[in-house]
């Protein structure tokens, strides 16, 4: 069977492309032309230095049979999560399809005259479809048409995303047989947090499973999302935070990194907030080890690079400026940290509290005593990792009174035991503690109504962790013979833990497959809302997708169209 074989190039070069595309049509259709036009000639310069760049190492091969599997496996697995309008789609696809259908129907920027608003959400990954949308409308002078072919086609870019977000994951694993891709692919799809043991730990009773509810609802004021349940909800963020995640992890220098960012921020905010403290993060530890190397000045050009500078000064202040004027910024959903099991640093918190900080005292003593092996011992800088994030959790604690007692149990089954499983492979790289530090903090912050920021900013974090975990197995099942002792023995666990894991993702699509068998049609498209030119059934605004003060706005007065 003949191979196809995909350079890293040409993968990095339409992921970018996939990233700027919405970003160039959001400048064409929302903003004045003396703006536009120095951002899509600054956007074209940047994609057409990265075509001419020298070829990338790297590349990805498959049988024709093997990609033809794979795309039909990303097909199902979109088709099962609603794309396209032909199958079960979950009640947050009721605003997400009005969303869709005002880019399609009304004029850019969208405006709303019956509630005197404007469209103000994270529209990014809806522009391509709904421009096809809108030129199908154009043509036919047929809502229901325009609305149904644009459906297909936000499929296809849906697809598009989720492919190359898989062909990025095999760049940074590089496995070492053909036959390994298929791991990446099931860890891709079926990856998650122990949602399962959380439901049994809160009491959930078996009726409550055979009615497939949403599972990542266990520890209610926390959730971290499955790689399936972030395509099911919220598609829209997801993906492009996962193409953007991606091109970051194979990044080799920071010279891109404001692009990536600045495109990213239309599509998924806070997914690009998680991003970015990531890349911070990075960054420091990158500008040391060339301080250390001596080659900060190399470090500093590539730092203030034209695409970083560029995109600093054409197209983040037009994104920020058009994300501020949503109106769900700045409201707090009343009693939202009233739950039962607040710990208000009660005397038992305050001993945990205690003892944890006795733990940490004790562990940096020891590795000041033993400073100077902690270059060359992996397990030092693990322990001394390890002790900096429980510093950082125990200021979270005393700085967050609202800290539930769950808070623990949930970094535990989400995140925290992954973890620990990929310690014996990647304890000395500084990225495995940065991923640590904000799934640690982020369900700390709340903006607007509810836990987004939770959520959200945690997808590029939780995108890492499943390549990790992917590589790990990929590695072990490769050299499967030569791993002993703690490598070997948390392989098998992660393993173990990853299956359980899995519950959700299975539970996410069987809902879809029920419901579907439940009413005798896969027809069951969540479009109940239509239009967001109304106001809700409350009687307000939906605030949480517009601007109710447009006019008084910097972006409306300096850059709308």
């Amino acid at each position: 069977m003949k191979e196809l074989r995909i350079n890293y190039k040409s993968i990095r070069l339409g992921s970018f492309l996939y990233l700027a595309f919405p970003v160039v049509l959001f400048f064409i259709g929302f903003v004045k032309w003396n703006i536009t036009l120095p951002a899509i000639l600054f956007i074209g310069w940047i994609v057409f230095k990265l075509g001419r760049e020298k070829e990338a190492p790297g590349y990805v091969t498959f049988k024709i049979n093997t990609l033809f599997i794979v795309i039909v496996a990303f097909i199902l697995w979109a088709y099962l999560g609603g794309q396209g309008g032909l199958f079960y789609q979950t009640s947050d696809w009721n605003e997400r399809n009005a969303i869709f259908r005002d880019l399609i129907q009304f004029d850019w920027p969208v405006y709303y005259p019956k509630t005197d608003t404007m469209l103000t959400y994270y529209i990014g990954h809806w522009l391509p479809a709904a421009g096809m949308g809108k030129i199908i409308y154009i043509l036919s002078s047929n809502r229901v048409l325009a609305f149904q072919i644009g459906n297909l086609f936000l499929a296809l870019w849906t697809i598009i995303g989720i492919l190359f977000t898989y062909l990025l994951m095999i760049i940074y694993i590089q496995p070492k047989s053909k036959n390994l891709k298929w791991i990446i692919l099931i860890v891709f799809i079926g990856f998650s947090g122990m949602d399962v043991i959380g439901c049994v730990l809160e009491k959930w009773n078996w009726q409550t499973f055979m009615e497939w509810m949403h599972l990542e609802w266990w520890s209610p004021g926390y959730q971290f999302s499955s790689n399936t349940t972030d395509l099911f909800w919220v598609f829209n963020q997801a993906i492009p935070a996962w193409v953007a995640t991606m091109l970051f992890l194979n990044e080799n220098s920071p010279k891109n990194y404001a692009f990536i960012i600045s495109c990213l921020l239309l599509a998924a905010t806070f997914p690009a907030v998680g991003l970015a403290a990531l890349m911070i993060g990075k960054y420091i530890g990158d500008l040391i080890r060339a301080i250390h190397l001596r080659s900060q000045k190399q470090f500093l050009v590539e730092t203030f690079s034209v695409s970083n500078i560029g995109a600093i000064l054409f197209v983040t202040p037009s994104m920020i400026a058009y994300l501020l004027m949503n109106s769900a910024i700045g409201k707090t959903k009343e009693n939202i940290y009233l739950l039962p099991d607040q710990l208000l640093l009660t005397s038992t918190m305050k001993g945990l509290i205690l003892g944890m900080s006795i733990v940490a005292l004790i562990g940096f003593v020891y590795i000041w005593k033993r400073r100077k092996e902690i270059q060359t011992q992996k397990s030092l800088k693990f322990i001394l990792g390890s002790l900096i994030l429980l510093l950082l959790l125990i200021g979270m604690v005393i700085t967050h009174p609202e800290t539930r007692r769950i808070y623990f149990v949930f970094l535990a089954l989400e995140c925290g035991i992954y973890w620990l499983c990929l310690a014996p492979d990647f304890a000395n790289r500084y990225l495995y503690y940065l991923i640590a530090g904000t799934l640690l903090v982020f369900p700390m912050i709340h903006i607007g109504t509810s836990i987004d920021f939770c959520m959200r900013a945690s997808i590029p974090s939780l995108i890492i962790l499943t390549t990790l975990c992917a590589k790990k197995i990929c590695d072990w099942i490769y050299n499967g013979k030569k791993f002993k002792g703690i490598q070997n023995i948390s392989t098998i666990f992660l393993v173990g833990f990853l299956c359980i894991g899995s519950v959700t993702p299975i539970v996410e699509m069987g809902r879809g497959i029920y419901k579907a068998m439940e009413a005798g049609t896969t027809s069951l498209q969540a479009d109940q809302i239509k239009t967001l030119n109304k106001y809700h059934e409350t009687g307000r605004t939906y605030y949480n997708f517009v601007s109710e003060d447009y006019k008084n706005t910097f972006f409306y007065r300096n850059y709308a169209k």
